[in-house]
């Protein structure tokens, strides 16, 4: 009889148990797990190599989590083959994370050994009760090993519970091929805590990430220019606004930037006019994302200010933080001039006053050939300006328009320039939208009617997204009568590049 035709017993099973209640990252070297004499049969007919990729993807988790020990543990166990593979490759250690206080790090010698001499992910988990001086001491004792190997951190996430003061005294002097640091805290950071101060120095920092942090720009030492900088969440006065974008200004070799911050209900108070040393030039930027809830009077400033002749993709979102968003700040720039001759992507989100942005906006965006309009059932635009009052298209080289919680009487309405000037238009816009647009009685059924057989049959309309509860009826019905092909954005909308994350 074949070992895996065996019968199980109850001495088995009481095994098996056993093995479960055993922790693998507490025996450091020895493996507690009995494994199977017999291969997976399919991973025996496979080259060791694309077996270590495969094994690789499935215990390499983000580096935002810390299960990457156990997962290496859980695969190792399954047979001698993995067992192998895994000990016989250091990229499977190379990440280490270094958990809070009160939980063992017997695990840290064990990934330096084995990762060779690779570069190293960090992940660093601090908590309130290592303030203190004694648990400083005894936190960097802990640590005192890695930090001997800090010529070899690549990546760098910390990771805090509340906020601290300084977290200088619990990192290396320099991390000399440190290439992204990721700083953030599962608690915003408000206006009346204390700022973060970095003082070690990255001489080789590419990219640099920081969520919910207060941080104090004036302690970063960077030699080099980054290349990625995304703020998320941040809680800014007018101060800490404009201390932050010093800092960006400095940051003359951008390519992405993204900027996403609470304001006071009070604002930030800029200058009528910004002055020339406040002009924030970034050349090589290519890749801009906002979202705030800052007045029409910050967001003009801001505008005004960026200066970035090579950007390709620009994201505006609008954050309500009332109830209803129809009360919030509506945004008109109307005369303002924008300064990106060469933006091709334009995505606005959530926008009080679209109309009026998209008027702003178009007539200074000759090259742009995609555009999406992602509203939500407060900020519904009536009209959607594509064209002029004449009839001339704003955007002569569009070639995609991506919606949401728009009509399709006001896609036909703003189209039909478009129409009558042959541009061919590939159009996605939300099941929702046409749902909802045929719930209001039979003679408002046949006017949809009429719109999307106009869409079809004039831009290559198709729908995206899935169809919410209450309207999954009406799409349904809708669906049917008019012969709608629905089509997922995913592979198949390639056009879109990636624009489906939008939709969620």
């Amino acid at each position: 009889m074949k070992p895996w035709e065996q019968a199980e017993t109850e001495d088995d099973w009481e095994a098996e148990d056993d093995e479960d209640e055993l922790d693998p990252e507490e025996h450091g070297d020895a493996i507690p797990f009995n494994r199977p004499t017999q291969n997976p049969r399919g991973f025996t007919l496979l080259p060791v190599e694309l077996v270590a990729d495969i094994l690789y993807l499935a215990c390499s988790p983000p580096i935002e989590t810390s299960t990457h020990a156990k997962a290496i543990y859980q695969v190792m166990s399954v047979c001698t083959l993995f067992n192998d593979v895994i000990l016989g490759k250091p990229e499977f250690w190379t990440c280490i994370v270094i958990p809070p206080y009160d939980l063992p790090i017997d695990h840290v010698p064990l990934y330096i050994q084995r990762s060779k001499s690779l570069p190293l992910n960090i992940i660093l988990h601090l908590r309130p009760h290592d303030h203190g001086f004694s648990r400083r001491q005894r936190f960097k004792a802990r640590t005192r090993t890695l930090s001997g190997e800090a010529h070899r951190w690549r990546t760098l996430q910390i990771v805090m519970d509340d906020p601290w003061k300084d977290v200088t005294s619990v990192l290396p002097p320099v991390l000399p091929t440190l290439e992204s640091l990721h700083v953030m805290s599962k608690h915003r950071h408000g206006l009346d805590q204390p700022a973060l101060c970095i003082r070690t120095k990255f001489p080789k920092l590419e990219s640099l990430r920081v969520d919910q942090v207060r941080l104090d720009w004036s302690t970063v030492q960077l030699e080099n220019g980054l290349d990625a900088l995304l703020l998320r969440d941040l809680s800014l006065d007018t101060e800490k606004w404009f201390a932050c974008f010093g800092f960006i200004r400095s940051c003359t070799h951008l390519q992405r930037l993204q900027f996403s911050a609470i304001v006071p209900r009070n604002g930030i108070a800029v200058p009528l006019e910004p002055p020339p040393e406040q002009v924030i030039s970034l050349p090589f930027l290519q890749d801009l994302q906002i979202s705030t809830n800052a007045s029409e009077i910050t967001m003009r400033y801001l505008l005004q200010t960026l200066h970035a002749p090579e950007l390709r993709t620009l994201s505006i979102t609008q954050v309500h933080l009332l109830t209803l968003a129809i009360v919030s700040s509506r945004w008109d720039f109307d005369g303002m001039r924008l300064r990106f001759p060469r933006l091709e992507r334009l995505i606005l989100r959530r926008i009080s006053g679209s109309e009026a942005v998209l008027r702003s906006f178009l007539k200074d965006l000759p090259a742009l050939t995609h555009l999406a309009v992602l509203q939500d059932e407060y900020t519904t635009p009536s009209t959607l300006p594509l064209s002029d009052d004449r009839g001339n298209l704003l955007c002569p080289n569009l070639t995609t328009l991506v919606t949401r919680d728009v009509p399709p009487r006001v896609l036909q309405s703003a189209l039909e320039p478009y129409a009558l000037a042959s541009a061919r238009v590939r159009l996605w816009t939300h099941v929702d939208d046409i749902a909802l647009s045929g719930l209001s009685g039979e003679t408002a059924f046949e006017e949809l009617e009429q719109n999307v057989n106009w869409l079809k049959r004039a831009v290559n309309l198709k729908t995206t997204g899935s169809a919410s509860t209450a309207l999954y009826r009406s799409w349904e019905a809708v669906r049917r009568r008019m012969w709608m092909q629905h089509q997922e954005v995913g592979a198949d909308a390639t056009e879109v590049d990636g624009w489906d994350r939008f939709f969620s």
